[in-house]
């Protein structure tokens, strides 16, 4: 595994896979590829919103921070704001099985419906096979690229668990985690803090032992 790092784009590469950060607009978009031949092809894509748009899909990440932990395990540490809501997120990346751990954190001071609640991902556009999508996580099949991906909720101790859904955004199907039911969580419009965490992982696909 190594890192590579430009002032637009931060990289995790491993032998099959790349972890990436890529600075679209005001805010860092991120992106799981898989190798397929000679190159890396997107598998998941996180879908952002706009500046001045007013739909949000996934909240919003302006500033990043990358810290090294032991070995080669790492933690991306991002943050930032949109509308109403602050948004904090810590992603780590576990070398022993190759696992992406995502807590995500939503702060409002105007109550649940000024939030982004929900983490969603983009498909790839040629996606043919069938998608198993479960409130207890979702499995994407890629059998072109030899990989099938499972991504499921972890849960949090005090906070309702967070559910898999299958969305479209923008034309484009994809995979929204989160909290749907509003009702669950609570909080009127007074102020609120918000958490959900999902792990990513692969099911089946070349071994992605560490360089």
């Amino acid at each position: 595994m190594r890192l590579e790092k430009l002032p637009e784009q931060i990289r995790l590469i491993g032998p099959h896979w790349v972890f990436e950060f890529q600075r679209v607009a005001d805010r860092w978009q991120h992106t799981v590829l898989w190798k397929q031949g000679p190159e890396f092809l997107p598998v998941l894509q996180s879908a952002e919103g706009t500046p001045t748009g007013e739909h949000l899909p996934s909240p919003a990440f302006q500033d990043l921070l990358l810290e090294p932990l032991a070995g080669d395990d790492c933690e991306f540490q991002v943050m930032g704001q949109s509308g109403q809501g602050i948004y904090t997120a810590a992603i780590r990346y576990d070398a022993t099985d190759g696992a992406l751990d995502f807590d995500v954190c939503a702060r409002g001071k105007k109550g649940l419906e000024s939030l982004c609640l929900t983490s969603t991902y983009l498909l790839p556009r040629e996606q043919r096979a069938p998608i198993s999508v479960e409130p207890e996580e979702s499995v994407v099949a890629l059998p072109e690229r030899n990989l099938t991906l499972k991504l499921a909720p972890v849960p949090i101790a005090g906070v309702p668990v967070a559910k898999c859904r299958r969305v479209t955004e923008a034309g484009q199907a994809g995979l929204a985690i989160g909290h749907f039911a509003t009702a669950e969580i609570g909080g009127g419009s007074r102020q609120i803090s918000v958490r959900w965490r999902y792990r990513l992982s692969v099911l089946s696909g070349p071994l992605i032992s560490a360089d």
